[in-house]
């Protein structure tokens, strides 16, 4: 994976592999770790740093966006993160054109290694609540995705 998204996961290996998370695919802009029961996916986008999106995917390939399963599963501890990732932002002006290029590279590293914390920590508190058939997460996860859709016009 690119960098320094690729050299952040890779230093995390050895806490993936506490939940037995290892190296399915590593391609430029995703990742994705897997174990016999689910796998995650990492991805930045091509054109616009920083960013990390996170796929938690069961074995029947059900997919779950992990920024939507945490407003679900921990809404303060998502709002808390969100607030902490738009302070990096803040603080080194990632939305801002030009500036001070070590500035901006030093905050993307610090953006993408604080966000893949992020996600880390909550695959580690819940992915077992995540793999529950027909549990309230599955249900809640699937009432809000489609609420998402309709108002795309989807």
């Amino acid at each position: 994976m690119i960098e320094p998204y690729g050299t952040i996961i890779k230093s995390m290996l050895h806490e993936f592999r506490k939940l037995d998370l290892v190296i399915e695919q590593d391609t430029d802009y995703r990742i994705i770790l897997a174990n016999n029961y689910y796998s995650l996916t990492i991805a930045t986008e091509k054109n616009y740093q920083p960013s990390v999106l996170a796929c938690f995917r069961d074995t029947t390939s059900q997919e779950f966006e992990v920024g939507l399963s945490e407003r679900i599963l921990a809404n303060q501890k998502f709002k808390a993160n969100i607030k902490e990732l738009e302070e990096i932002k803040e603080k080194y002006q990632l939305d801002a054109r030009g500036g001070n290029e070590h500035a901006r590279t030093s905050g993307i590293y610090i953006y993408a290694k604080v966000a893949i914390r992020q996600i880390f920590n909550f695959i580690s508190e819940f992915s077992q609540e995540m793999l529950i058939e027909n549990g309230p997460f599955r249900t809640e996860y699937q009432t809000r995705e489609q609420l998402l859709l309709n108002d795309l016009g989807l």
